[in-house]
């Protein structure tokens, strides 16, 4: 994975469902380790685009927490329970809902 043209996120994959995550909006800038499996969303992988997942789940991270805030290692399973809209937003960025 790389980055988007714009979007200020870089994905880089580290095996697995690791991800080095680099998430860059306006003066704010953060790295962080991010485990995203699918399937704690209850997205199984064949039904999913896993480079296009990861990429959203982490748009939708941004827009619901300032970046500089984000800790070390992320990972997607608690953004679901920590998020109340995590997974309705996520699901509508990838047309799921």
């Amino acid at each position: 994975m790389t980055s988007q043209p714009n979007d200020g996120i870089h994905i880089e994959g580290l095996g697995g469902h690791d991800y080095l995550v680099s998430v860059r909006r306006g003066d704010a800038h953060a790295d962080f380790q991010l485990h995203a499996d699918l399937r704690d969303l209850g997205v199984e992988p064949q039904d999913a685009d896993q480079d296009r997942s990861v990429r959203e789940a982490v748009a939708v991270l941004a827009e619901r927490q300032p970046v500089a805030d984000l800790p070390a290692v992320v990972d997607l399973a608690d953004l679901a329970e920590h998020i109340p809209d995590f997974r309705a937003a996520l699901g509508d960025r990838l047309g799921r809902r």
